[in-house]
């Protein structure tokens, strides 16, 4: 390139690159020649393509999934609904599915507020919600300018690993009319994103090159990894890239499928059956409640159990000071109780004083 067509001057501030990505105001590559592959033909695509489909989401990059496998009639209707939950009172996996299913809500609701006889209802919404959570537990938002942009990403890469939750609604009305009107499932899908180290190839200086591409100002946890951050951040994914990029594509047509062709598998609420994941993060929601310490830490799987284990020897310990006091002033101590306590291999070595 000529020197005078080489950009010149400092990266375009925040809020010119963030509203820039969203609305997909950077250059796009000239088509090539080659012909693209021919539509999926596959029953709930070909259903939808011939329906009112709303997507509650603004982001480019969910509309370019979904039209990537052939739904072609899709209607954007972002969602303006405040994004506010307490993050003290949701966990992650919370907060991202309750996000996102009040996203979709809201737009299904004022679709069928706004009804004209020229436009029908909605036969489905579809609302995601994407959330990047540390290592420990704690829940990334978009960056808020250069310096919080560097430090979120040498975040991420000194804990080498974070997870990606995306949480995808879909909403279509019931055809029997049932309460609510409407039938709603909601899936939360998890990605592990391993970052490079620090000597494995992402120093200080690239992690600063990246953030002045501005790539990643418009996205939760500050990088893209459909572009450029993908190629230099990332070393590897456990999980779905779909889902890293905004919408975990599958899921979203397995859902799709659910509110408009099986509605008998959802329940009076509108809610999808409880499955084998929600079960056992209801368990560790039921250990926050046992736990002292561990109000609110909701879906943070490490930290729960990591403290649970403390709580418990902390209690063994008790336990144990407890018997010796009551053996040292003559009274007795039933040998099941006893046993037990010193049964533990945190206790092992006191039971031999």
């Amino acid at each position: 390139m000529a020197e005078s067509e080489t950009t010149k001057g400092p990266p375009p501030g925040y809020d010119e690159a963030a509203a820039d990505n969203t609305a997909g105001g950077r250059p796009v590559p000239p088509p090539g020649l080659r012909r693209g592959p021919a539509p999926l033909d596959i029953p709930i695509i070909k259903h939808l393509n011939s329906k009112r489909v709303i997507l509650a989401s603004a982001s480019p990059r969910r509309k370019a999934l979904l039209q990537q496998i052939g739904l072609r009639n899709l209607e954007i209707i972002p969602s303006t609904i405040p994004e506010d939950l307490d993050k003290s009172i949701y966990g992650p996996w919370e907060y991202v599915s309750e996000t996102g299913r009040r996203k979709g809500l809201n737009i299904y609701q004022k679709a069928l507020e706004t009804h004209l006889n020229s436009i029908p209802d909605p036969d489905l919404v579809i609302s995601a919600d994407t959330v990047i959570v540390t290592r420990e537990g704690r829940i990334l938002e978009k960056p808020r300018n250069e310096a919080d942009h560097i430090a979120m990403l040498k975040l991420l890469r000194d804990t080498r690993m974070h997870r990606v939750l995306t949480s995808v609604t879909t909403i279509a009305p019931r055809e029997d009319a049932r309460h609510p009107g409407y039938a709603m499932s909601t899936q939360t899908v998890e990605t592990k994103v391993y970052f490079h180290s620090e000597e494995g190839g992402l120093p200080d200086d690239v992690i600063t090159a990246y953030v002045k591409t501005r790539e990643g100002v418009d996205k939760a946890g500050g990088y893209g990894i459909q572009g450029i951050g993908g190629l230099l951040l990332i070393e590897k994914i456990e999980g779905s890239m779909d889902n890293v990029i905004g919408l975990p594509v599958q899921k979203t047509l397995q859902l799709a499928e659910k509110v408009i062709f099986r509605q008998e598998e959802v329940d009076f609420e509108g809610e999808e059956e409880e499955s084998d994941g929600q079960a056992i993060r209801e368990g560790f929601d039921r250990l926050t409640e046992l736990v002292p310490g561990l109000e609110g830490q909701g879906r943070s799987e490490g930290l729960v159990l990591k403290k649970t284990v403390e709580y418990m020897r902390q209690q063994l310990d008790e336990r144990q000071t407890m018997i010796e006091r009551v053996e040292q002033t003559g009274g007795a101590v039933d040998p099941e109780l006893k046993s037990s306590a010193f049964a533990h291999p945190h206790n092992r070595g006191r039971a031999d004083r």
